[in-house]
């Protein structure tokens, strides 16, 4: 698997966008977007990587549908045509619904998809479990005290995530975490499972 920020050089306002790719040779595999951003800049150098590894857009994977993160959807459509997945079809263009717990093919490695309602009702995560890798997109993770209120889809979706072994996550803004990714989710979690829980009693 080959994982490339095409946004880290960009100057407009927009998510990460993440191109992944093969890199073993793997015929059945998806060169897969996740997330689309809205910087138009990123298109030519979509362009000359593709054609660089004689490879197209196959998919895109949105981790949730705002702005910064689906602007250039129609764009992207237009020149590749690649089947559009979301956990919510609330925008045109997407053709491909994941739902929780499902298994999809980015490069050419499986990620679950993990529904994760908190940064918006149709957020997910994708927890590649080889490389032990996960993508965020704007889900707040990380939580130093218990000074928050979560409500109970979130909790569980969160221990789900916390429970897996973790070497790096790539987040929706920012740079990759790469170093003690376990230990900062456990404490996290801790500081979640003491917090206000909003609904209850």
């Amino acid at each position: 698997m080959r994982i490339l920020n095409l946004t880290k050089k960009s100057i407009t306002y927009t998510s990460n966008v993440y191109l992944i790719m093969d890199d073993t040779g793997n015929t059945n595999a998806m060169t897969t977007l996740i997330d689309v951003g809205r910087d138009p800049g990123i298109l030519p150098l979509l362009v000359d990587i593709l054609n660089t590894n004689s490879v197209s857009v196959d998919q895109v994977i949105l981790t949730h549908l705002h702005f910064d993160h689906v602007s250039l959807l129609p764009a992207i459509i237009d020149m590749y045509h690649p089947r559009i997945c979301a956990f919510s079809d609330n925008r045109e263009g997407i053709n491909h619904l994941v739902v929780d717990g499902e298994s999809v093919l980015i490069g050419d490695r499986s990620a679950e998809v993990i529904h994760l309602p908190g940064h918006t009702c149709n957020s997910i995560c994708l927890y590649c479990r080889e490389e032990k890798i996960l993508f965020s997109g704007d889900n707040a993770l990380y939580f130093w005290n218990t000074s928050n209120t979560f409500e109970r889809p979130f909790i569980h979706a969160y221990q789900r995530i916390c429970a897996n072994d973790i070497s790096v996550i790539y987040p929706g803004h920012g740079d990759p975490l790469s170093h003690d990714c376990n230990r900062l989710l456990a404490e996290s979690l801790r500081n979640v499972l003491k917090s206000p829980v909003i609904g209850d009693v």
